[in-house]
């Protein structure tokens, strides 16, 4: 997996092509904490190309890199049944292609560089498959639950498809969408072919537009675009504060100190605010995400600090739980009762801070990271993670979102 991100990559040529000047905006950001929808995406990339790599299900690849020890940051947090099914659809899916055309060649998290294209163009395939004398197959799994992805005319798989098969090899390409958890008229796997003439063409566009953010007068353009493909400076924005303001004059015809109450507002004005909310939804919500990013790297937003988020206990070792209290915590063959369950059935035959005492020893609160809270709020503050300015984003943590 790639450990630097481009500035004009693969993963985000959808929102710089819709808005040039949203490079050089993002660039002048602080680092960022990745979502965690963006982990879950990168665990997942993770498990498939483990698993097309050894010939395993995903289960039993998410099952050998959580036991070996040499994944724990990607594998923090384990994977459940949902994720792993998602996985194996897009397994299936590629192994299905091999069987399909015998002899085909497969590469899995292809890195490439479109050096003709631009220095910095670049991104990772997550698996491809060469089929000789015939065409060359492009596979992108998406994680993401809410917004489908089309695979005709999309520019990232297009950005892909260029990266394959920067030999010239093949004439005809086929993308192909992987997305199991999110609804299409078209099912979950999408496939669209083109020819080699039409992927240069893409090209010589993409040449363009990736010219056209390094101008000193690239526009910053305010869009679906801003809330679909999550652009990290939408808090920041000059043009999505200008269209917030739009909609309040809009609607209200004057600037507002008191928001009205919606049963006072005409169809009209709902339709505005309707049509608008998923731009100020997005902007409220990268706002909160810009000062919680501004105050884990050090600095300050008067009023606010950082806290711990709460998060449960867990076992440290779940056979170790099983042998201690195997009347008690063990509930079904594969379901060890949580912590708080124990410890609320020990209570019923030792003092409750006895069974608080002897459950401490067996397990641990993971941590679930910082949250953004008021001043007054009774939490303790807690040390910004300065260090995180100095982890490099990846590649692959890229549009595994909801919206993916």
């Amino acid at each position: 997996m790639e450990t630097t991100h481009s500035s004009v990559g693969a993963s985000s040529c959808e929102r710089w092509w819709n808005c040039p000047g949203s490079v050089k905006l993002v660039s002048t950001l602080p680092p960022q904490e990745p979502s965690e929808y963006a982990k879950e995406g990168t665990k997942l990339h993770a498990v498939a190309a483990y698993a097309l790599q050894n010939h395993m299900t995903a289960a039993s690849a998410a099952e050998m890199m959580i036991n070996s020890g040499r994944f724990l940051d990607v594998m923090a947090g384990g994977i459940d049944f949902d994720q792993c099914d998602a996985v194996q659809v897009c397994i299936d899916t590629v192994r299905e292609d091999l069987v399909k055309y015998r002899g085909a060649q497969l590469e899995i998290e292809k890195q490439f560089q479109l050096t003709s294209i631009h220095p910095d163009a670049r991104g990772t395939n997550d698996a491809n498959i060469g089929v000789f004398l015939k065409k060359l197959i492009v596979y992108d799994y998406k994680f993401g639950r809410g917004v489908s992805v089309e695979v005709e005319e999309n520019k990232q798989m297009m950005y892909y498809g260029l990266g394959a098969n920067q030999e010239g090899d093949y004439d005809e390409i086929e993308l192909v969408v992987i997305q199991p958890r999110a609804i299409h008229r078209d099912g979950p796997i999408r496939r669209w072919v083109l020819h080699k003439s039409e992927l240069l063409a893409f090209g010589e566009q993409l040449k363009a537009h990736i010219s056209a953010t390094s101008s000193p007068t690239a526009p910053l353009v305010c869009g679906d675009h801003c809330q679909k493909y999550f652009c990290p400076a939408l808090a920041v924005c000059p043009a999505v504060k200008q269209r917030v303001g739009e909609v309040a004059v809009g609607v209200f015809d004057e600037p507002v100190r008191t928001l009205p109450a919606p049963e006072t507002l005409n169809s009209n004005a709902l339709k505005k605010l309707l049509d608008t909310i998923p731009i100020i939804d997005a902007y409220t919500k990268s706002v909160e995400a810009y000062a919680l990013s501004v105050l884990n790297n050090g600095g300050k937003v008067e009023g606010y600090k950082l806290v711990q988020k709460k998060s449960n206990r867990q076992w440290k070792d779940e056979e170790v739980v099983k042998k201690k209290w195997p009347k008690i915590a063990v509930q079904t063959v594969e379901k060890v009762l949580s912590p708080a369950q124990v410890e609320k059935s020990l209570a019923e035959v030792m003092t409750k801070k006895e069974a608080v005492k002897i459950v401490e020893d067996f397990c641990f609160k993971p941590d679930a990271g910082v949250t953004l809270a008021v001043s007054e709020d009774p939490r303790e503050e807690v040390r910004p993670k300065l260090e995180s300015v100095f982890q490099p984003m990846s590649e692959k943590m890229k549009d595994d979102s909801i919206f993916s």
